[in-house]
């Protein structure tokens, strides 16, 4: 007889049902079942049949498994004829069984809620085990419907009979229901309630009409309304009080994209995939999306119908698009409930609701030319590889942040999190962190260690000095821009590289806020070298220098600053004067890349004040696309970039040139600059890695891979994290540390 307990993503995707069906084909006796922390495999049979089985059972594994590691061992028992699948139990391990995201709808429901006369047609809650709500609805392991937000709802005798039936793909998939015994939908708008189809009915004549419609899906609640039409968009716009944000935008299927968007076919597999992310693609033309979806931008993100309610809706439906963004005002997190609706957007009068309780929140992911933007649905609570294999937590950064549990050389990260300088942000990430510990099988009693950042300031750093204090831990203080650089050398399994980390701010070891920065990193901090950085610029009023960045040129221009910026300020040359006085007296010094892009911008009459994180670089972005470089750069002086000079540079160039040249020059002078800060250290041929927030810009990106690779050094990109904020729970997780 042999044991296996196999580790991994085995649990709600069909896994136990596929050993089942393989066992039983090869004439196997034994059981499956899960352990919490595992899955075990008991089988004994004919030798060359248990052969049989040892080696195909790992290559067969249906598509959304993932095996992580297999113990097996021989064990002198008798085994019971027949297979089973056997009730769960559950074990603690360092290891445990990975809960698999939420998977879109897959093609065998989207064909059964198509059809007339199926039992489960139009039914928004269809699901098998290749799709569905996962980690959503689960509260603890192992993996079963009694440890889900499903257990409030009995199966009726033929859903029972589906989950039974090992043949039926349906055979112990957790969230199985139907329209008799299962969650369902209702609308309530105007003090008038609508259920079933009239709900969805009633839903998409609201939205053809102009009118925002608040839907509770997987993970939360999003806002739609029809992105085809100007009114729509801008009424839902004032509504939020989000003037510029770009709102994501959910097309009808992926042909309606041909003559909308530029998408290659990687990207289009992305769309389609049982991840279902939003991507962030350039747009070719205006036909039927409204240009007031991403004001000042050329790209807008895409993301298709992934669970039944869009394929309902969209059935009804005219348009092919639909504004779907998060259901929250700036700032806060998406709401999860009716009471939230109320509560949170009393803007919102129509609201498509369900009754299946939501257990973890989850915003929808978002990419960008393969690197992630934000890691949430469809990707979490898939673990990632660690160096180490002690227990601890980290807490990450403050901005689009994330947090992570860390045992047995693998890190769960929390979904996307937010802007925890929020208080009710930081508590939402507080029972995203509880909840991955659960998950994960962690107690606090086993942790050894707390990351966390830098910064004095975080409330991330708060909670975790409060959490090493009331369990007696040491407490690591991980440098923002350092654990950027962690992430690459961690997600590479590297010893050692360079690392361009370019983003905002964040709090450098002199008490200075770096933001452009060159590492030579090994993953220890004692090891890693700050190897070059832009020069230090004053910030005037420190944080409002990032929402009002023309602040940033004042000090560069110095006496004439009055003069030439009086016009955009509200107190004219007395206020400019002001703040140059500030700037001299009390200078607050940042070697930031992302202020730079944000100066650059207002520089160039794009965006004065920023109304949403990354604003200015994103319109600058935008410009360049349109421009041609110019080939100024940015000198390189014992390792320091001088970016001022720069700066005052393009202000004497903005009337001689196109506002798209200059953007595009700024974008390539950058990049040049920290090639040349590369090339300053040609003895340490490594590989080189780019993070940070300023990473996701396709053209300075672009720009330091093909000088990285044209001096022939590997070029190493973002893959499993976030490149920005969302990246450093994990690159605090890959500190190695004594």
């Amino acid at each position: 007889m042999h044991v296996l307990r196999v580790y991994g993503t085995v649990q709600g995707v069909g896994f136990r049902p596929y050993v089942w069906r393989l066992a039983t084909e090869l004439g196997l006796s034994g059981s499956v079942r899960n352990m919490g922390s595992y899955v075990e495999i008991v089988v004994d049979g004919p030798s060359s049949a248990l052969s049989t089985f040892l080696q195909r059972f790992p290559a067969e594994i249906p598509p959304h498994a993932r095996i992580d590691a297999i113990e097996s061992r021989e064990v002198d028992e008798a085994v019971p004829a027949g297979f089973a699948i056997a009730p769960s139990c559950s074990t603690h391990s360092s290891v445990p069984s990975g809960i698999p995201p939420d998977l879109a709808l897959c093609e065998d429901c989207r064909r059964e809620l198509h059809t007339q006369g199926n039992r489960r047609a139009a039914y928004p809650f269809i699901n098998c085990t290749a799709c569905g709500p996962r980690f959503t609805i689960v509260r603890r392991t192992p993996y079963d419907r009694a440890k889900t937000s499903m257990d409030a709802f009995a199966l009726c005798a033929d859903c029972r009979r589906d989950y039974e039936d090992p043949l039926d793909r349906r055979y112990h998939a957790e969230p199985i229901a139907c329209p008799v015994c299962g969650p369902a939908y209702r609308l309530l708008s105007g003090g008038d309630q609508y259920d079933g189809n009239d709900a969805f009915s009633m839903a998409a004549s609201l939205l053809s009409t102009g009118a925002s419609v608040a839907i509770k899906g997987y993970g939360g609640f999003h806002l739609a309304c029809d992105a085809s039409s100007p009114a729509a968009v801008a009424s839902l716009r004032r509504a939020l009080g989000r003037p510029y944000q770009p709102f994501a935008v959910m097309a009808r299927n992926l042909a309606v994209l041909d003559t909308t968007i530029r998408a290659d076919e990687g990207e289009r597999s992305l769309l389609s995939s049982a991840a279902a992310p939003i991507v962030v693609l350039p747009r070719c033309g205006e036909s039927g999306i409204d240009p007031g979806i991403a004001p000042g931008l050329d790209t807008v993100g895409i993301i298709l119908p992934y669970a039944p309610v869009h394929e309902l809706l969209f059935s009804q439906l005219q348009t092919d698009f639909l504004v779907m963004t998060s259901a929250n005002y700036p700032g806060n997190p998406m709401v999860l409930s009716d009471e939230d609706v109320a509560r949170h957007l009393p803007c919102i009068n129509h609201v498509l609701t369900h009754n299946l309780a939501i257990v973890n929140r989850c915003d929808d992911s978002v990419i960008r030319s393969g690197v992630f933007i934000r890691r949430s649905r469809g990707h979490v609570p898939a673990p990632l590889p660690v160096p180490a294999h002690d227990a601890f937590v980290a807490f990450g950064a403050e901005l689009n942040n994330v947090m992570a549990a860390s045992s047995g050389g693998s890190c769960l990260l929390t979904q996307h999190i937010g802007d925890t300088s929020n208080w009710d942000v930081l508590e939402e990430g507080m029972r995203a962190l509880d909840r991955i510990m659960v998950l994960k099988d962690l107690r606090c009693d086993e942790l050894s260690r707390i990351m966390c950042d830098l910064h004095p300031s975080y409330h991330t750093v708060r909670v975790a000095e409060e959490w090493a204090r009331d369990l007696s831990l040491p407490l690591h203080r991980i440098q923002h821009h350092e654990a950027h650089a962690y992430a690459i050398v961690g997600e590479y399994g590297l010893d050692e590289a360079l690392c361009i980390t370019i983003d905002g701010t964040g709090h450098g070891r002199d008490g200075a806020a770096w933001g452009g920065e060159l590492f030579y990193a090994t993953g220890r901090p004692e090891e890693t070298m700050r190897l070059g950085h832009q020069e230090y610029l004053s910030m005037p009023g420190g944080d409002k220098a990032a929402l009002q960045p023309l602040r940033i040129l004042i000090p560069l221009l110095g006496e004439v600053a009055p003069t030439v910026l009086a016009p955009f300020f509200a107190g004219g040359r007395d206020e400019v004067s002001a703040i140059l006085a500030g700037a001299r007296l009390r200078p607050y010094p940042s070697s930031s890349c992302g202020r730079v892009l944000d100066a650059a911008s207002a520089l160039l009459g794009l965006a004065y004040e920023r109304t949403y994180e990354g604003e200015g670089p994103m319109r600058l972005e935008a410009c360049a696309r349109r421009g041609t470089d110019l080939g100024m750069a940015i000198e390189v002086e014992d390792n320091i970039m001088l970016t001022g000079d720069f700066l005052r540079r393009l202000a004497e160039e903005r009337h001689r040139h196109r506002p798209e040249d200059l953007a595009m020059t700024v974008h390539c002078s950058l990049a040049r600059g920290y090639l040349s800060l590369v090339d300053e250290h040609a003895d340490l041929h490594l590989p080189v890695g780019l993070s940070g927030g300023a990473a996701i810009n396709t053209i300075i990106s672009r720009v330091i891979r093909s000088g990285i690779e044209e001096r022939g050094r590997s070029f190493l990109p973002h893959r499993l994290v976030p490149s920005g904020d969302g990246g450093i729970a994990y690159g605090q997780a890959c500190v190695s540390v004594d």
